[in-house]
């Protein structure tokens, strides 16, 4: 560039970095070797001079336009610290044939000058444009071809700044879209930093956001690292990504095995040994019971669970399982644990001779469900677990469209019983993965991560079920300890997060609380478009105002219903981003949906 407009407004360099296809360099020295005040006072006596001599007002106005600026850059030179850069701006052209080239140069060089600007191709001098792409200043002097920069102020320099574009850059980041500024997004969900310290993950979007389609696209990136990844999938839209990479599709119907709900799972680790908390994952699995007794009984009150989880503590304690010398509970045969079957009849026992009527009619409410789900829902609940071996499969779906028809409670069970199965084997890699990091034989950047991908997380996490929401706080809360982190996905955020302030019921008030620490746990909030009702005004906040208000401005809410496809905000904890999802087209066709 030899030449460039006499008048600078705000970012002006980015007229030419924003061409597309070419490479564009701004390289900027001071040379002290020369005296700019000199110079410029010697200019600004000689416009005086011809604007005294002057005939005509045009003339003298003419010679202002140059006069002016020189006075003001000189009295900033002098008082206000200003210097002088010398600048050389060079717009690099390249293409696959001469011919394009040509054509290509030519169209930069018309684009430039109807701006302005003025910019050549200087014959034999291609080498040494070429080094200087990697040269300092000092060393650009050096060659055969160097001539002396454009003069420009700091100041200007500095009103041109070409790079305010938004932008995530994580040092190990893959590419998830690019910003309206141009920046682009590389995005790493298990970086840490002092202000990301955790990993979960929530998305929201209405229908045909593109909620889906970022899933699978989170999905897709981690698996390509190796990470291990465990899917709830209500429309069965993730299998063909799933066995892409080898995976496996359960279906929860039963037809592929079953997941005994009275299995231990060694859920809790020691903290400073990476080992199996043997006591702690018994002690879980029995409130797990009690949390599972009222997903398949909605109308069971705390009482009634809680005298479920008491019959099946003494279970495991009368047949021998918690013994002194006894194997852990934990790491026994699929065999050894007890059936549903098992605790039927051992309920039945304890009812004909409990003596108390009150303990007796809870009985008889227990055995009323339990029968019910052996007979009716027998291959599903009643047996020892049967699916095929998961621990290690790298990509497992669950296709939750295979119950849809089944009622309510019996789907909650499923994918409670399906979620610990899952939260088992990722615990294991955890366990693995803790231990090498905590032995310095891995850094966190060698750790094999696993995450759990929930779609349509409010079916279960609801102000109808505050006992499920309190599993995945706690889970939520402990799953980055062990290289871990939860995905949820919703559309129905007016479902999951209920306005509580006018809440008196005691119940309703503890899911109210427990939903918001969900939130609360999640780093990273991804906000699709979401329509106009769920936003509403100041005064009758909508609920992404009720959780988002002290986060966005008005401005922020105002774009959000009518956001494209894809589009959305990234919330990274102190910081927000507005963004764009891109997917290729060769990433579509193995996604598939998403219409």
């Amino acid at each position: 560039m030899y030449e460039i407009p006499d008048t600078f407004t705000d970012f002006w360099l980015k007229e030419i970095t924003s061409i597309a296809g070419v490479t564009i360099t701004v390289d900027y020295f001071t040379n002290q070797n020369l005296n700019y005040k000199k110079r410029i006072e010697g200019s600004v006596t000689e416009l005086e001079v011809q604007r005294s001599h002057a005939n005509t007002t045009t003339e003298r106005d003419l010679i202002d336009q140059e006069l002016d600026p020189l006075r003001d850059l000189s009295i900033a030179l002098n008082k206000q610290g200003e210097v002088i850069k010398q600048v050389h701006i060079r717009v690099y052209v390249y293409a696959s044939s001469l011919e394009e080239l040509n054509t290509k140069v030519n169209r930069v060089i018309g684009r430039l000058d109807s701006s302005a600007y003025q910019g050549a191709v200087f014959l034999d001098e291609n080498a040494d444009e070429y080094q200087s792409m990697f040269l300092p200043m000092t060393a650009q002097r050096q060659l055969p071809s160097r001539r002396e920069g454009l003069p420009l102020s700091g100041q200007v320099m500095g009103l041109g700044f070409a790079h305010n574009q938004t932008s995530l850059d994580d040092p190990y980041g893959s590419y998830f879209g690019y910003t309206p500024t141009g920046g682009t997004v590389y995005w790493d969900m298990f970086r840490v930093s002092q202000q990301r310290t955790y990993y979960n993950t929530f998305l929201s979007g209405d229908l045909g956001s593109g909620k889906s389609t970022s899933i699978k696209k989170m999905l897709w990136e981690r698996a390509i690292r190796g990470d291990m990844v465990r899917v709830f999938d209500r429309s069965g839209e993730f299998a063909d990504l799933v066995h892409r990479f080898r995976g496996t599709v359960i279906n929860l119907d039963g037809s592929q095995g079953r997941i005994n709900m009275f299995q231990v799972y060694p859920t809790a680790v020691d903290e400073k040994t990476a080992d199996v908390d043997v006591t702690a994952s018994y002690r879980a699995h029995i409130g797990n019971l009690s949390i599972k007794y009222r997903l398949v009984d909605s109308d069971a009150d705390a009482r009634t669970a809680s005298v479920f989880g008491t019959l099946c503590d003494q279970y495991y304690k009368s047949n021998g399982y918690l013994d002194k010398g006894a194997k852990p509970i934990t790491s026994l045969a699929s065999e050894d644990y007890p059936t549903l079957s098992d605790i039927v009849a051992y309920i039945e026992e304890r009812r004909r001779d409990e003596p108390d009527d009150q303990m007796s009619k809870y009985y008889n409410t227990i055995l009323l469900t339990l029968r019910r789900l052996a007979t009716m829902y027998g291959q599903l609940f009643d047996g020892y677990s049967s699916l095929p071996p998961l621990q290690d499969v790298q990509l497992v779906s669950y296709q939750l469209d295979t119950i849809d028809q089944m009622e309510e409670g019996i789907q909650d069970l499923a994918i409670y019983n399906a979620i610990m199965d899952s939260y088992n084997n990722c615990m294991a890699v955890g366990r693995r993965e803790k231990k090498a990091y905590d032995h310095r034989e891995k850094t966190l950047e060698d750790v094999q991560h696993w995450l759990i991908i929930v779609d349509e997380c409010h079916t279960i996490l609801n102000t109808d079920k505050a006992f499920a929401a309190d599993f995945f706080v706690k889970l939520m809360s402990e799953d980055r300890k062990m290289f871990g982190a939860i995905v949820l996905a919703t559309q129905r955020l007016e479902r999951m997060f209920p306005n509580g302030s006018n809440v008196s019921d005691r119940d309703m008030v503890k899911a109210v609380n427990s939903l918001n620490q969900i939130y609360s746990l999640c780093q990273y909030k991804v906000l699709l478009k979401h329509d106009v009702s769920t936003i509403q005004t100041a005064k009758n906040p909508g609920i992404l105002r009720r959780l988002f208000g002290g986060i966005m401005t008005e401005q922020d809410f105002a774009t959000i219903p009518n956001f494209d496809k894809g589009e959305c905000y990234l919330l990274t904890g102190p910081s927000k981003l507005h963004m764009q999802f891109q997917v290729t087209d060769d990433e579509l066709r193995v996604f598939a949906g998403g219409a």
